[in-house]
């Protein structure tokens, strides 16, 4: 509560608006230093107009599995992603925005000003440094090389004409600001509540430096690559700083010892995440201030804002002993010959989920689960495919069921946004997937680096613990990586499922050649348990729409990609955004980047 209005009473203060530019601005001078920058308390009045910047979700979506709509995971229902079908041009450039970044400039030039006890100070000026390096860090991964601006511009400054900072020099700069954060921010258990904390930095620093090194080593030769790229540089860094946040001994993974509930639990947690360890930022929501969502609207019915997870996602899931299933994609179960692995019947639910990965039940929608606690309880049977209402409809038949919330009043029996389920900004679990990440790609994640990350996270659900030879990703042929890069990829693709992470993933792996001609589907309809039961306004059977392709299974855009040969992901281009031409106009040091026409 106190963070929520102390976040307002920072607004009204600077006075100062969300989207202004560095590049065509005038200097901030709506506070007044003399009058303001007296304590701590103005330091943390300040950062507070940076806290809505965190992860979070608002408005009409359905929680965090909407930010993977841009991915080979979850299918947007209502068109296809452009971006990845090949389609984004310099018209579609936007995002180039230095506001908030100018605005921390400003507050590291003048807290030097306040007084008062130096640890609050302190911790307030870590936070600053943290979400200048979050605001460079997105920037980076939007467009690749940006001008590195580190203090208040006027409007004859010479910087504001600078070329590009070179990538590995803008990711350097990222992680020394990260470092600042992290030697001056308090850690969790002495923060104020509702803070970022040095556990969040840390977590941050690995994200940033596995982010780079990955690109680094993965775009080598292509015109993305980097000059004297070092990604060893990065992957060190991610394994020093990730034994360094274990060893602080402050976080740890939910697990009460239900294998089959935990998962799901840990983003089922009400209103609050206090005295989760495994959660090291969370945003609170709150009616009365005006501050919601519409998350349990969708979670809570049969189809959810007629979005779905792709089959490609359900197939990433092991077998319970911990084995592949079949790898190829849309092949009727009647044809796959037995080669040793699991082959799954697609013909229901009940055997799709049949000994799998718990973290599918747990995060996939299925006949039983209870949607909404009542006298007479809302219980899940089959998913809306087809019907008047869109909204509460399923692209693929797989709906999503992580963070529902069965409490009647965040759903559907209360008023439009008016949901205060808690969302997680930032969780530990990412950190010992980076850590194992990191420590693959260094040929070095033996048994005992399995033991303190990866395993830790199969335990939770009751998976057998990694073993390199028969945990090999079904995609990893393709994408020619290692064994053990391809196992730990397939653990953070399942542990992460609807978290956000799948598009920068593809694109720090230049996965462009698993999207390229890629046909997202979804469930087996002909000769399942949903076979005939959908009918349209008109009584046509959803198979005579031809809404299924050859083999059976759905096939959200059959009218459009799959008519077309699958995604047309252009890796000449497509891994980064154009540069706004606007911006080149400005300042003509600028360049575009690769794939894009100049001016």
């Amino acid at each position: 509560m106190k963070q929520l209005l102390y976040i307002f009473l920072a607004l009204l203060l600077t006075g100062i608006t969300a989207c202004e530019s560095v590049l065509d601005k005038d200097p901030i001078d709506s506070i007044s230093s003399s009058d303001y920058w007296t304590s701590a308390r103005d330091l943390e009045l300040y950062v507070n107009q940076f806290y809505p910047t965190l992860p979070g979700i608002s408005g009409y979506n359905e929680g965090t599995a909407s930010w993977d709509l841009n991915s080979d995971s979850y299918i947007p229902g209502r068109g296809y992603n452009s971006r990845l079908n090949g389609e984004v041009t310099v018209y579609d450039a936007s995002g180039w925005n230095y506001g908030n970044i100018r605005k921390v400039n400003y507050f590291i030039e003048n807290y030097t000003k306040a007084t008062g006890q130096q640890n609050d100070i302190d911790h307030f000026v870590g936070e600053a440094y943290f979400f200048r390096a979050k605001f460079y860090f997105e920037l980076m991964q939007r467009f690749g090389e940006v001008p590195f601006i580190g203090k208040v511009l006027n409007l004859d400054s010479p910087e504001l004409y600078d070329p590009r900072t070179a990538r590995n020099d803008l990711a350097d700069s990222i992680i020394e600001d990260l470092d600042l954060a992290i030697s001056k921010m308090k850690d969790r258990s002495n923060a104020p509540s509702h803070r970022l904390t040095k556990e969040v930095a840390m977590l941050y620093k690995t994200r940033v430096a596995l982010y780079e090194g990955t690109w680094e080593k993965y775009h080598e030769g292509t015109p993305y690559g980097v000059k004297d790229a070092n990604p060893e540089k990065y992957f060190n860094q991610v394994v020093e700083t990730g034994e360094a946040l274990m060893n602080l001994g402050t976080c740890a993974l939910l697990n009460t010892g239900n294998p089959e509930s935990d998962y799901h639990n840990l983003f089922s947690h009400g209103t609050s995440y206090d005295g989760v360890s495994e959660v090291l930022m969370w945003k609170k929501y709150d009616v009365e201030l005006g501050i919601t969502h519409n998350i349990q609207r969708y979670l809570q019915s049969e189809g959810v804002n007629f979005n779905g997870i792709s089959k490609r996602m359900i197939d990433t899931y092991l077998d319970i002993d911990g084995k592949p299933i079949d790898s190829r994609l849309d092949v009727p179960t009647s044809d796959m010959p037995n080669g040793g692995s699991k082959f799954v019947d697609y013909t229901s639910m009940t055997s799709i989920l049949k000994n799998r990965d718990p973290r599918l039940s747990q995060t996939v929608a299925h006949e039983g689960v209870v949607l909404v606690e009542r006298e007479e309880n809302t219980i899940f049977k089959m998913p809306t495919l087809f019907g008047d209402n869109a909204e509460m409809a399923s692209a693929t038949g797989f709906n999503t069921m992580k963070g529902l919330d069965t409490d009647r009043y965040q759903g559907s029996d209360n008023s439009h946004n008016s949901g205060t389920t808690a969302t997680i900004c930032y969780r530990y679990a990412e950190a010992l997937l980076n850590y194992a990440e990191a420590k693959a790609e260094l040929g070095q994640l033996d048994a005992t680096a399995m033991a303190k990350s990866v395993n830790l996270l199969r335990n939770r659900v009751g998976m057998p613990n990694m073993t390199i030879s028969s945990s090999s990703w079904y995609l990893k042929d393709e994408l020619g990586v290692t064994a053990a890069v391809g196992a730990v990829r397939r653990e953070r693709t399942v542990e992460l499922a609807l978290e956000g992470f799948r598009f920068n993933d593809l694109m720090r792996w230049r996965a462009g050649r698993i999207i390229k001609g890629y046909i997202p589907k979804g469930t087996q309809y002909t000769g399942s348990d949903y076979d005939g039961k959908y009918m349209d306004d008109s009584e046509n059977n959803i198979e005579d729409l031809n809404r299924v392709d050859s083999n059976g299974f759905i096939d959200p855009y059959h009218e459009t990609i799959s008519s077309n040969g699958g995604y047309q992901f252009d890796e000449s281009k497509d891994y980064l955004m154009p540069v706004p031409q606007d911006q080149i106009v400005k300042n003509p040091n600028l360049t575009q980047n690769p794939g894009y026409p100049g001016l």
